[in-house]
């Protein structure tokens, strides 16, 4: 009997082992399939190619012309210009090595040049003027209607005025070609701004002088 009972025990035991190491083949089987619909659906890995020795050399003389940027210095800006409601159709345009100047070419020969400096330092004074006298309260604690309201229209119409005089005076022109602007140029020194255009000439001109200073045909 005591037999019998030992043979009964050993034989639930090993039907449990086999129970349990048919659940856990079960579950492998399972996350293995798992696993294989995965790779199937996973995006294939690109081959990288070997690092070739001219790239190498295109890196290192880029390295070699950067230079360190001093925070006391200006900062190199990620903000960018657009030319608006321009009267002609913009063909070129450049800016100067010290983005101080921007140069616009027209399809009616004409080149422009920006004193992007000049600018933003003189529209920011006009800007501060115009805040102040929109916060400056007035002597009723509201704005009075009547001759008041005529002479803030006037102080409006003034700062305008003087808005468009000042960018008047910090743009200039360059005349000298008779046909479209294709390109132009800074020198290093942008002290020189060339430009190429369809009348199939090329002309140095002088951004000091403001005037052109040589052609070739």
């Amino acid at each position: 009997m005591l037999d019998d009972g030992m043979n009964v025990a050993q034989q639930a035991q090993q039907a449990a082992q086999k129970r349990s190491k048919a659940v856990k083949e079960r579950a492998l089987a399972a996350a293995k399939q798992k696993q294989d619909i995965l790779d199937t659906r996973r995006m294939p890995m690109i081959p990288v190619l070997p690092f070739h020795e001219k790239h190498k050399s295109r890196i290192n003389a880029d390295l070699e012309h950067r230079t360190t940027v001093n925070p006391a210095d200006h900062l190199p800006s990620c903000c960018f210009f657009t030319i608006l409601n321009s009267r002609q159709t913009l063909t070129a345009l450049t800016t100067s090595p010290d983005a101080k100047q921007v140069a616009a070419g027209f399809s009616d020969s004409m080149i422009r040049v920006y004193n992007l400096a000049g600018l933003a330092k003189q529209r920011g004074v006009l800007s501060k003027r115009v805040r102040e006298q929109a916060l400056a309260p007035s002597v009723a604690g509201k704005r009075r209607r009547g001759a008041d309201d005529m002479d803030v229209d006037l102080e409006e119409e003034e700062l305008q005025e003087e808005l468009e005089d000042l960018s008047q005076r910090q743009t200039f022109n360059l005349v000298g070609h008779s046909s479209t602007v294709n390109a132009i140029c800074y020198s290093a020194d942008q002290q020189l701004l060339f430009s190429a255009s369809s009348d199939a000439t090329v002309r140095l001109w002088s951004t000091e002088l403001r005037k052109g200073i040589a052609a070739l045909r």
